[in-house]
């Protein structure tokens, strides 16, 4: 975040000069390895003989087991935490933030007399709860601090019930988890301008884990110059023609040190590609490829101009309270649910064209379907079901075709430990 102080009030930091980060848990160890707690192969029954051998597929966590699992430090009111470090933790430059450890926990006992003489603890709502909103963002040179915490969000947007961990540099705040994610949106519109990409999302998950207390805050030029990663050297703005723009201020003043700056992702970094016939794509490079090569014949112009689009992602976790135990212990309410469950998943989205003239876009009821968002936002969908469209005529010319579509899984579809496609997207990242 930029180097801001208040000087007036003793140093105080703002919250605008504060950071969030994002930690995926699964990079400080691999949680979805059959040898580490039996991932998520926790699922028993569905089977003829209904033996301990005989597990199922389910994504279901141990809250309790993948806190230890990720770190056995143990910290204030012996909560699991993971000390801060800029390889796990990975800063997002946040629109908004807003999270909740678990509020209204207690209640009125039920009486007789009508009024609150005693209150008793609600267990249930020991749960944590979390919102962010941010756009994803394009350094003006390769390095991109931001490009890391985007391909957490990536992941648990692909990878269902991914289990992650949000906290801030503010000191008073304390954050919890695993999280799940539970609500995603990104989405783009450039009807009338080229409209920024937006992602919000929402998570919910337990207690186990505590935030660290010596999280960073990050200032600008966010490493050091020493950093092979920083440029050190001067990048000027550029004209229409690629030619460097030059200024007439003094030496010792310049205002074009665009080195290490960023701008958001807007619609002219992304791309669709709606395919009826051929297979899916399962990589970036044949994706841009086969996109490029159909939108650059100039001398035909395509009639039909996609001015918006967004993709939604929807996931129903049921958080299991249970007796807290630890080491045959038994623990206080405090950490929260034992287990998180998936019970429902649902992707779904709407993409807009701007045609010049009456031309149905899509004919199809069942297609491949791309979306590109920018970085390492891309989704893949082999099996995408398309509603009717919504038509509407500008009177200055020109009609929008607005279609819906709510995709299903691949043909072929696997838990994360299996290398294949983990959900309704097929191209996905390695765990």
């Amino acid at each position: 975040m930029p180097d801001i102080v208040n000087n007036v009030t003793n140093d105080t930091i703002p919250s605008s000069g504060h950071n969030i980060y994002v930690f995926a848990l699964n990079d400080k160890v691999n949680l979805f390895n059959p040898g580490v707690f039996g991932t998520l192969s926790l699922g028993l029954g569905g089977k003829n003989v209904n033996k301990n051998n005989n597990r199922t597929s389910a994504y279901l966590w141990d809250l309790y087991t993948l806190g230890q699992a990720t770190s056995n430090n143990a910290a204030s009111f012996n909560f699991y935490t993971v000390p801060f470090s800029r390889d796990l933790y990975k800063p997002l430059f946040c629109e908004s933030f807003s999270d909740n450890g678990g509020d209204n926990i207690y209640e009125q006992l039920p009486n007789f007399t009508g009024q609150s003489l005693h209150n008793h603890p609600i267990y249930r709502n020991q749960k944590y709860t979390a919102s962010i909103a941010f756009s994803p963002i394009k350094g003006i040179t390769l390095n991109n601090e931001q490009l890391a915490g985007e391909y957490v969000i990536w992941s648990a947007s692909v990878i269902p019930l991914y289990p992650l961990m949000l906290t801030s540099s503010i000191k008073a705040h304390k954050s919890f988890g695993p999280a799940f994610m539970t609500q995603f949106s990104i989405s783009v519109d450039g009807r009338n301008s080229l409209g920024d990409v937006k992602i919000n999302c929402s998570f919910s998950g337990g207690k186990s884990l505590i935030s660290p207390p010596d999280v960073e805050i990050l200032r600008f030029p966010y490493v050091p110059f020493a950093d092979p990663k920083y440029t050190n050297s001067i990048i000027k703005m550029k004209n229409l023609v690629k030619q460097d723009i030059d200024e007439t201020a003094s030496k010792t003043i310049k205002n074009y040190d665009f080195a290490n700056k960023y701008r958001p992702l807007n619609l002219s970094d992304c791309a669709v590609d709606i395919n009826t016939d051929g297979a899916v794509y399962t990589n970036y490079t044949d994706f841009i490829n086969t996109v490029r090569a159909k939108w650059s014949f100039t001398s035909n112009p395509p009639s039909n101009k996609l001015v918006s689009m967004n993709l939604s992602i929807t996931q129903s976790v049921d958080l299991v309270f249970t007796q807290p135990y630890r080491n045959f212990a038994p623990m206080s309410d405090i950490f929260g649910p034992k287990y998180a469950r998936l019970v429902n998943r649902n992707v779904s989205g709407t993409i807009t064209y701007f045609s010049y003239n009456n031309s149905n876009v899509l004919s199809a009821n069942t297609s491949n379907l791309t979306m590109y968002f920018g970085n390492d936002f891309i989704y893949a969908m082999e099996n995408v079901d398309w509603s009717n469209p919504r038509i509407s005529i500008n009177p200055d010319g020109g009609y929008f075709h607005e279609y819906d579509f709510v995709a299903r899984y691949g043909y072929q579809t696997a838990a994360p430990a299996n290398n294949l496609p983990y959900s309704e997207f097929m191209i996905y990242p390695n765990v």
